[in-house]
């Protein structure tokens, strides 16, 4: 019976030492505290979860990843910070000072934030597909691939220039139905000057009304002393017309460049 009343009283006051401890105001601010900290880390784990699982189904590359983890983990462990700090201090001038450099960070990053809200935009309206011949700016090519962050064309000369996703949404944009390439060579024997060739081919090719209306892409192809050949590339809107928009391109251009001893020859796409 003693026994009994002495493990009693033993609880109890132990229990009465919790309720005092549970009171104190520094307790609640350690819980509330402890809570701020499983609730970040919680919401951290699960959007890193979803993010990981992007990459997996390639909707957003591994760099992409570990960037946006590494900004997220900075901006949710600051949150918690700021939280405590303001549990266990009454110094507003602390904790408006950290979101300051909070707000800070965010300005400096918000490429990496209105690029990837731009990828979702685009997917979600459908502005581009994979596939698709766009101009944006002075870039003409074929959508090869959109990521998170940019979207990469692919040129009619093969080289691939990666163009941020917000760009989508602020300059114009123009979509082509489907082309086809249609690539010519011209060979010119000196003498010449290459400015005027350029200007008598430009001039050839932007006269003639079977092409889409893109600004011809003209290169020096290969440079001698005594001849040059120039690689210039237009587009149709079909397959079938290709062989007919060289055979009047190339009408148009020896009507243009009669003054010069000339050959002309279609390349293969």
């Amino acid at each position: 019976m003693q026994e009994s009343e002495a493990i009693r009283k033993f609880v109890e006051y132990y229990m009465e030492q919790l309720k005092l401890l549970l009171s104190h105001p520094l307790m609640a601010q350690i819980i509330y505290s402890a809570l701020a900290f499983i609730i970040g880390v919680a919401v951290l784990k699960t959007v890193n979860n979803m993010l990981k699982k992007m990459v997996q189904r390639n909707i957003i590359s591994q760099s992409a990843y570990v960037r946006i983890h590494n900004v997220l983990s900075i901006v949710i462990y600051s949150l918690i910070l700021i939280i405590i700090i303001s549990l266990f201090t009454a110094n507003i001038y602390l904790v408006l000072a950290i979101i300051g450099f909070l707000l800070i960070l965010a300005y400096s990053a918000k490429g990496l934030y209105t690029n990837i809200i731009s990828y979702y935009a685009i997917l979600l309206g459908r502005i581009i597909v994979i596939g698709d011949m766009i101009k944006i700016g002075d870039v003409i090519g074929k959508v090869r691939n959109i990521g998170a962050l940019y979207t990469e064309i692919l040129t009619s000369d093969g080289s691939i220039v990666k163009i941020p996703n917000s760009l989508f949404l602020e300059q114009l944009l123009k979509i082509f139905p489907e082309l086809s390439i249609v690539k010519i060579l011209v060979h010119v024997e000196a003498p010449f000057t290459i400015e005027d060739v350029e200007d008598k081919i430009m001039k050839a090719v932007s006269s003639y009304k079977g092409i889409v209306k893109i600004s011809p892409n003209i290169k020096v192809h290969k440079l001698t002393s005594s001849a040059a050949e120039f690689e210039v590339t237009v587009y149709t809107t079909s397959p079938e017309k290709v062989e007919q928009v060289f055979s009047d391109i190339a009408k148009e251009l020896l009507r243009e460049l009669g003054e010069y001893k000339v050959e002309i020859v279609r390349l293969k796409s």
